[in-house]
């Protein structure tokens, strides 16, 4: 969990009976190599500021022996973006190229 916390993501819920460990709609910045929100003329909403997108982690560990975890990390990214005053925020749907969890993973294993 500290992987995570020093990156900022707020643990929401830490089942270690269960294995699970839950990282509820932290706000971070992504970029295009780590996930695919849509573009708009051409240009992807990533790239643009007036973008936020917001991700939670779902963490499972499974003990397999006295030595070995396997860990596994689902993501769920979503991202609104607002035109500007007064304009409506578009909700995009995004979806993770991977990068981000096999990071965590590897900052989990440290």
């Amino acid at each position: 969990m500290q992987a995570l916390t020093a990156q900022g993501y707020p643990i929401d819920l830490s089942n270690k009976q269960g294995g699970v460990i839950s990282v509820e709609g932290a706000t971070v910045r992504l970029d295009d190599h780590l996930a695919d929100c849509g573009k708009f003329g051409g240009i992807s909403y990533l790239k643009d500021h007036r973008t936020s997108t917001y991700i939670t982690l779902f963490i499972d560990l499974e003990k397999i022996s006295e030595k070995a975890t396997a860990i596994r990390v689902n993501s769920s990214i979503k991202a609104a973006f607002s035109a500007g005053i007064g304009a409506e925020s578009r909700v995009l749907s995004c979806h993770s190229s991977g990068k981000l969890e096999k990071s965590l993973i590897s900052q989990i294993k440290r």
